[in-house]
Order: structure tokens, then C-alpha cells, then sequence
């Protein structure tokens, strides 16, 4: 599995609520905007989080990412490592697929946490990827896909 990749805010973030609360506190408060615990301000830089990336990051399964990633990432309006389908992708890992490392290829239907890769099922998540060019830039589709 891919660890989550935040920000060094984040990061601060994560570390001064730890030094305030338990893991479970800190799940509710994230759920419930932190409104009774004072810690609005420390949310926001986490609002792009999921819960279960959330939990993942409170369990030490996390990897700072780097600035200049998060901006390549940003420019096209995406989280670090968020892919889409229609995503032209090179396989960097193949896991337990029959894909091969290297091979190029169009994202599929996501299923939970396989893809599919020129209609061949890739059953490792998309961090096993480099993106090589987002389905929102190409110019193959037809407007209405």
C-alpha cells in the first residue's frame, strides 16, 4: 500500500494536534470540523484529506511530499498521486498484475483499488503509476466523454 503523501504543513499540523489528544479524538474532531477542541485553524491545510487517509496519516503511514511534486500535482488540480480514469499512466510496479513495468496505458473503470490498464486488470493502487499525461489535457476524447 502507498502511504499517504501530505505537505510539511500537514505534517506540523498532524504533530502539534498528537501533542494535544489521543488518535481517536483527533478522528472526531476531524469529523466533526474540530469545532469543540478550537482547531479550525489547523483543519483547513488538512481538508483535502479523506477519513481513511486520515486515520492512515495518524498511524505514522504517511511520507512528506515534496513542494515541488505537490505543485506539478496542483497545476492540474489534483492531490498528490490522485489519478482519474482516462489518465495516460506508465506502470512503475506491477504488483501481482500481468501488466508490465513500463508498459504505457489508458486508466480504466476504477474497482475499489484496481484499475484498469489497456483493458487488462491492474490490482494494486494508482500510486503504482506516473502519470504521463491527465485525461483533462488530452486532445483524443470526443468533448462528450
Amino acid at each position: 500500500m502507498e502511504k499517504v503523501k501530505i505537505t510539511p504543513e500537514q505534517a506540523e499540523a498532524i504533530e502539534k494536534w498528537k501533542g494535544m489528544a489521543n488518535n481517536k479524538q483527533i478522528l472526531h474532531a476531524f469529523i466533526g470540523n474540530g469545532k469543540e477542541y478550537g482547531w479550525l485553524d489547523e483543519l483547513e491545510c488538512l481538508k483535502s484529506l479523506s477519513f481513511d487517509e486520515m486515520a492512515l496519516v495518524l498511524c505514522g503511514w504517511y511520507e512528506i511530499a515534496t513542494e515541488k511534486e505537490r505543485r506539478k500535482w496542483a497545476a492540474i488540480g489534483r492531490r498528490v498521486g490522485e489519478f482519474k480514469k482516462g489518465d495516460i499512466v506508465r506502470v512503475v510496479d506491477k504488483g501481482d498484475s500481468n501488466l508490465q513495468v513500463g508498459e504505457i496505458g489508458e486508466l480504466g473503470n476504477s474497482c475499489g483499488n484496481a484499475f484498469k490498464v489497456n483493458d487488462r486488470l491492474k490490482t494494486v493502487k494508482g500510486g503504482n503509476f506516473e502519470l504521463i499525461c491527465p485525461v483533462e489535457h488530452r486532445f483524443d476524447l470526443k468533448e462528450d466523454e
